[in-house]
C-alpha cells in the first residue's frame, strides 16, 4: 500500500515497526493463522481490521498538528502526571438514563476521554423496531452531557446478537432486535458525526463471527455451556479491548484518565478472569499504540 498522509497510521509506520507490534500483539504465527491453542488470535485479527478503517476519527481535539512521538522518546509519554487511568462505571443492568446519571456526577472532575459502549436494556425493553429514535435521542443527551463537561467521547457502536437464541425478557423476536440494533447503530454514527470524537464500527467488526457456533465472539453454548447470546467471548473482549485502544489513539489521548461508560457488555461478568475485563485489557494495548510510532 502506497504510503501517504491519507492512510491509515498503521501503514505509515515503517516496516520493522509494523512487524515488532504485530508479533507483540499476536504472539505467534499460529495465532495468526487461528491454527493455535487460542493465543491473541482477536488481537491479529484487529489488527488487519484496523487498515479498513473500523476506528473513525470524526473530529480533532486540537487546531494544531497530531504531536509526533518519536521511538526514542516515548518513555516521556509515561511520565507520573500523564499515566494512563482507566475508570470503568458499568454494570449490567444500567439503561442509558443511568448513563446519563453518571455522566452528570463527573461535574468539576478532569477526565481526559470518555468510551460510551451501551443500549442493551433500552433495546430489550423495545416493544418495536421504531423505537430506536427514542434510543438514540438518550444517547444524543448523554453525549450532550459529556461536551458540557469538555470530555471528548469515543462512541462504540452495539454488538450484534446471537438471533439462534430466544430472549425470554425481550418484547420483540431476536431478528427484529438485531434490525433495531442495526438502526439503533446508524443512529449513533449520525450522532457521532456530530458530537463525538471517534467512532469504533464494532459491529461491522463483531458481526461475520455472531453464530451458535464455537468460534463466535459472542457466548453460546458451545464455547461458553449457556446460551448467553449477547456477552462476548474472551477472544471478543480483547478484539474490543484493541478498538478501544485505537479509538483512544487516533483521537488524540497521550496519557490521563479515560472513563469507560458501559452496561453488561463491558461488565462482562460471565468472564471471571480479570485479564479478561476491559480495566485490563484498554491499558494493555494503549501502551503499544502510545509506545509506537
Amino acid at each position: 500500500m502506497k504510503q501517504t498522509d491519507s492512510a491509515p497510521l498503521y501503514y505509515r509506520r515503517p516496516a520493522f515497526v509494523r512487524l515488532l507490534a504485530l508479533g507483540a500483539l499476536a504472539g505467534t504465527a499460529l495465532a495468526w493463522l487461528g491454527c493455535g491453542d487460542g493465543g491473541d488470535v482477536s488481537v491479529a485479527r484487529a489488527v488487519s481490521i484496523y487498515s479498513d478503517d473500523a476506528v473513525k476519527v470524526v473530529t480533532r481535539l486540537d487546531d494544531g498538528p497530531e504531536p509526533a512521538v518519536n521511538w526514542n522518546r516515548r518513555n516521556e509519554l509515561f511520565n507520573p502526571k500523564a499515566r494512563i487511568q482507566i475508570e470503568v462505571r458499568a454494570k449490567g443492568g444500567y439503561s442509558i438514563d443511568d448513563l446519563l446519571e453518571q455522566a452528570r456526577q463527573t461535574e468539576g472532575q478532569k477526565i481526559e476521554m470518555c468510551l460510551v459502549l451501551a443500549g442493551t436494556l433500552d433495546v430489550m425493553l423495545s416493544e418495536d423496531v421504531m423505537d430506536y429514535q427514542s434510543i438514540v435521542g438518550k444517547f444524543g443527551e448523554l453525549l450532550d452531557t459529556l461536551r458540557e463537561r469538555k470530555v471528548p467521547t469515543v462512541l462504540c457502536e452495539m454488538l450484534p446478537l446471537i438471533e439462534e437464541i430466544e430472549r425470554p425478557t425481550a418484547k420483540i423476536a431476536p431478528a427484529e432486535l438485531n434490525k433495531l440494533i442495526r438502526q439503533v447503530n446508524a443512529g449513533l454514527h449520525g450522532l457521532a458525526l456530530e458530537k463525538a470524537a471517534a467512532f469504533v464500527f464494532a459491529h461491522r467488526v463483531f458481526a461475520p463471527r455472531v453464530s451458535n457456533r464455537a468460534d463466535s465472539l459472542i457466548l453460546n453454548q458451545l464455547n461458553y455451556g449457556s446460551e448467553n447470546g449477547i456477552q462476548p467471548t474472551p477472544e471478543g473482549m480483547r478484539l474490543l479491548g484493541q478498538l478501544f485502544a485505537q479509538a483512544l489513539h487516533k483521537a488524540g489521548y497521550r496519557g490521563g484518565r479515560v472513563l469507560v461508560l458501559g452496561d453488561s457488555i463491558i461488565d462482562n461478568q460471565a468472564l471471571s478472569n480479570p485479564n479478561e475485563r476491559i480495566a485490563f485489557l484498554i491499558p494493555k494495548y494503549l501502551e503499544i499504540e502510545l509506545a509506537v510510532p
